[in-house]
């Protein structure tokens, strides 16, 4: 899964706890673009909560019409399953329910959901579209990938009880437990 598309780095925020804005021109954003343009054939990609001001100067990619149009699946040519990033993250407002409701009124194929309350996976559910061919046909080609992939190693309890017992920076480490598989 490619992510986080159109890209994060010029940001000056951190979507997780406000909304970047991006202010460059798009022909000065290229250089960020380049990346995601060069893999637009990967099979999944996530997008960025970030608004592209040159393409639309209200909304977030991730519930923008016009930047998923034009942006990601136009000017990046990307037309794999667009999963959003998670909708629980600051830089997106309202309800959950309004927030998964305008992600798949953008475009998004799927919303990503993270926080795992019930309340708010049952208010999701309840303004979920009817899977579309076009998401149908994205969700089989990464399914057939899926299920093509070696399974992974099995998780070895010893080795990770003897990293976490190397130091208490490791255990806050994101990758600790990456480390293991």
């Amino acid at each position: 899964c490619m992510k986080h598309l159109p890209g994060h780095g010029r940001a000056l925020a951190d979507s997780h706890f406000g909304l970047p804005v991006l202010r460059q021109s798009l022909q000065e954003l290229e250089r960020d673009f380049f990346p995601f343009a060069a893999n637009r054939d990967a099979p999944a990609g996530m997008t960025a909560h970030i608004v592209v001001s040159a393409v639309d100067e209200k909304y977030p990619v991730t519930v923008s019409k016009k930047a998923i149009e034009y942006l990601l699946r136009g000017h990046i040519g990307f037309d794999g399953l667009l999963i959003s990033d998670a909708i629980e993250m600051k830089a997106l407002s309202g309800s959950i329910a309004e927030k998964g409701a305008a992600v798949w009124a953008a475009g998004c194929d799927l919303v990503c959901y993270c926080a795992g309350k019930m309340a708010d996976l049952r208010a999701l559910s309840g303004v979920c579209p009817p899977l579309g061919d076009k998401t149908a046909e994205r969700l089989q080609k990464v399914w057939q990938i899926v299920k093509s992939k070696p399974k992974p190693r099995q998780y070895d309890r010893q080795r990770y009880d003897d990293l976490i017992g190397q130091t208490e920076q490791y255990c806050q480490n994101a990758d600790a437990t990456t480390a293991l598989l």
